[in-house]
């Protein structure tokens, strides 16, 4: 699944990072800019990555681990999104002035990180530390360790890390290979090879029917992918990139990409479990609180510990830091003196690898006390700790959430822009083009709006808009020229005359006049025009109106092109009854 993702998330290659969330624990969204696609959401996850249609509430007050990602991220391009050898795990190679690269771990737990050009660990969602890794913030990042990697391994090799298997056929190929139990059980089911035999009892032929299988599973992917999500009546059983053995009996549910798949799957999953997944900005302030509880249990448990060794080894070396400290105070050498403070009478000596400042002007007994008194300060906080932490865990177990906070909802749209009064609509380039509705809307829109880097449309006909396209001094093309002369056309009085194509001119914005030639007279919403026209002779009528999905729902009516690049969902419409 991870490699059937990846594939497709290769498109997002030099997208932009505008912002970044982190709605729940264990998920991010990245909000992107693609070249080809205009705005997209994608969702890096414990469990997933993929695309996603489904906004969710974002804290008003980000995330630590949030605020670092955006620090580092924002406005960074994407220059690749790979799977590491065939694990789950995903890399999203990212620059700015620097490179960054997103891992995501998808497995045990899972986790997310941040890690510099040099591989070291920036920021994480979780820190982690077990006998094989150890996963830090400053850290160098190490991978797991590796399986074969199926995509790589020869037929030798193959057979190979069979026969050297105690365990049976598809617990071997699921462990050993990274593919899991169900992809493991659908190469089984493919070979025609019982699954619970023993690697050693295999014939030659079988091992050959395993590892065709094996291949034929990625020639699926990549050559005749079929995603869907599986369903038993009502119920979603599982999310899959191609058609599985395992799965013939039962419905399924086809989608264009795999994108659409795990979004629909994962989102409606979500919508389920309401309160095992979704949590609302309140309880994301408990389990930050939680989360910032424990550590600072943590740190006062090892200053206990260094303290209490401390007054110890004091204690331990009586004789020698008696010696050391007079001496210290005669400013005197000894062999375990590092250096010495006079100002502050502070000397200092390396107890544990660590640099350590004793009084020389107290006893020894005086010393060891201050240190003890230290140890015993940081158990107080500790135990305060340890019961604000308990009074936090169940504050967060009885929690419930609002339940409006637990329904994932594509937003409508919040924010007043100033064109929205207007007839308006993006360029597949991504500018912005204005038209007015009346006569006073024309008039207001020339006056108020128009500026010197911008065109000015206008059907060659009575009765259409002033159209302007907004610049802002970024160059554009053709198709941006040709998007906004159909704009012009399409909403003048040639689409109540039911024709089918029309003329169009552009000028720029210092052609445009309110001062009638001497004796005329100039109506509201009409202007001059002085000086050369550029034609666009039979520009079609035709508009499509789709809905905008994104931070929030718009519905934009424009050209067909500009509204199928920015709109999921749109529908073309032509004059006539």
């Amino acid at each position: 699944d991870v490699y059937a993702s990846v594939r497709e998330l290769r498109t997002l290659r030099d997208s932009w990072v505008d912002k970044i969330y982190q709605p729940t624990p264990s998920e991010l969204r990245l909000k992107l800019r693609s070249p080809g696609e205009g705005r997209v959401d994608l969702v890096v996850a414990s469990n997933r990555i993929h695309r996603t249609q489904f906004p969710l509430p974002t804290p008003k007050t980000p995330s630590n681990f949030a605020m670092a990602l955006r620090k580092h991220l924002s406005g960074g391009k994407i220059r690749d999104i790979t799977q590491h050898e065939f694990d789950r795990i995903v890399e999203i190679e990212i620059e700015r002035e620097r490179s960054f690269k997103l891992i995501a771990e998808m497995f045990h737990k899972g986790n997310v990180l941040l890690l510099d050009e040099d591989g070291r660990i920036v920021a994480l969602m979780k820190p982690v530390e077990v006998s094989t890794r150890t996963l830090r913030r400053g850290e160098i990042y190490r991978y797991p360790p590796a399986s074969s990697n199926p995509l790589e391994i020869s037929y030798e090799k193959f057979r190979e890390t069979l026969h050297s298997s105690s365990s049976d056929v598809v617990r071997t190929i699921a462990t050993r290979l990274n593919f899991g139990g169900l992809y493991a059980e659908e190469i089984c089911m493919r070979a025609e090879v019982q699954k619970s035999r023993k690697p050693g009892e295999l014939s030659e032929r079988e091992i050959e029917r395993l590892y065709e299988a094996m291949k034929s599973i990625f020639s699926s992917i990549e050559k005749s992918p079929e995603p869907q999500i599986v369903m038993k009546g009502d119920e979603m059983v599982d999310v899959t990139p191609i058609p599985l053995l395992r799965y013939e009996s039962f419905e399924r549910r086809l989608f264009s990409t795999f994108q659409e798949a795990l979004d629909t799957y994962f989102s409606s999953l979500l919508l389920r479990k309401g309160l095992e997944e979704f949590v609302d900005e309140k309880k994301l302030k408990l389990l930050r609180q939680k989360e910032q509880q424990e550590k600072a249990i943590e740190r006062f448990e090892k200053e206990v510990e260094f303290y209490s060794r401390i007054g110890d080894w004091i204690y331990e070396n009586y004789l020698e830091v008696q010696e050391l400290l007079r001496r210290a105070s005669l400013s005197q050498s000894h062999p375990w003196i590092r250096r010495v403070d006079e100002r502050q009478k502070l000397v200092y000596v390396v107890i544990d690898g660590k640099e350590v400042p004793l009084r020389y002007d107290l006893s020894v007994e005086k010393n060891a006390s201050l240190f003890y008194e230290r140890a015993k300060n940081a158990r107080a906080k500790k135990e305060g700790a340890l019961k604000a932490l308990q009074e936090t865990i169940k504050k967060i177990e009885s929690y419930k959430p609002e339940k409006s906070a637990l329904i994932p909802q594509r937003a409508i749209r919040k924010k007043d822009r100033w064109y929205y009064k207007y007839r308006w609509f993006i360029t597949s380039e991504g500018l912005l083009v204005v038209g007015g509705k009346d006569a006073d809307t024309n008039e207001e829109l020339v006056k108020k709006h128009m500026e010197k880097n911008d065109l000015f449309f206008h059907a060659d006909v009575y009765g259409a808009p002033a159209v302007i396209l907004k610049t802002e001094g970024k160059s554009f093309g053709e198709k941006t020229i040709e998007e906004a002369a159909i704009f012009a056309v399409s909403y003048s009085s040639l689409w109540k005359a039911g024709v089918y194509s029309g003329d169009c001119y552009w000028v720029y914005p210092d052609q445009v006049s309110k001062t009638p030639e001497s004796g005329e007279y100039l109506s509201k919403g009409a202007f001059v025009i002085r000086g050369e026209r550029n034609y666009i002779r039979n520009v079609p009528l035709k508009l499509s109106v789709g809905i905008e999905i994104s931070d929030e729902t718009r519905l934009m009516c424009g050209p067909e092109n500009a509204v199928k690049k920015w709109c999921k969902y749109h529908v073309s419409i032509i004059p006539g009854d």
